[in-house]
């Protein structure tokens, strides 16, 4: 997969946002230059930025090394590739979402565009995970014969699969990319796997039957 590593300007904006940049400035100065490789994706995102408790979280965002970030989605790259025995193909971006995004994978026509929000959050763990389950996502959705088995055009764009998806197969979909990163990634808490805290987690296995 093709890696999109837009970290440093994060960092470089961030080195000089010391308090919350204005729509202008964010849109200057992050969006636009994103715009070639991420499209539309920040269009409109100012907004997200107003939540933050800006102090803490440019506090903890500039200590990111996007090098080594880099390096981190290698690997988890290469393991889901060696454990599957085929290529994964798309494009990946490692990219700041200010808090309104983990991890993304979309699907259009057969292949993906995997968004990681590595500032979303600084439990480095969790970002393990996080890039294991939506590389997952992409060699299960990847391969022709999950859709053909619905009746479903392997190449089908964006807005139909976001339309036609069986809710069968997201639920698969979900639970094998959670199966995976514990895998690929052991010895977390159960609850990680799932996106749930402990509590959450403790009062599923309460009320299965």
């Amino acid at each position: 997969m093709k890696i999109h590593n837009h970290l440093p300007l994060l960092i470089d904006c961030l080195s000089r946002w010391k308090n919350i940049p204005t729509e202008k400035q964010f849109t200057h100065e992050y969006a636009a230059p994103l715009a070639e490789t991420t499209s539309d994706f920040f269009e409109d995102y100012h907004d997200v930025l107003t939540h933050l408790d800006w102090a803490e979280y440019r506090n903890h965002a500039l200590k990111i090394d996007p090098a080594a970030e880099e390096i981190r989605l290698r690997k988890h790259i290469k393991d889901v590739e060696s454990l599957f025995g085929f290529n994964l193909e798309g494009e990946t971006f490692l990219i700041g979402s200010f808090h309104g995004m983990d991890g993304y994978a979309r699907f259009d026509r057969g292949t993906h565009k995997v968004y990681l929000g590595v500032d979303e959050n600084f439990h480095r763990p969790y970002l393990d995970i996080l890039m294991v389950h939506e590389l997952t996502h992409v060699a299960r959705e990847s391969r022709p014969e999950v859709w053909e088995g619905f009746g479903l055009n392997p190449k089908m764009t964006q807005a139909e699969f976001t339309e036609n998806q069986p809710v069968i197969e997201h639920l698969m979909g979900e639970g094998f990319s959670c199966a995976v990163s514990e895998i690929l990634v052991p010895g977390e808490p159960a609850w990680e796997y799932c996106y749930l805290s402990e509590s959450s987690l403790q009062l599923i296995h309460h009320h299965r039957t």
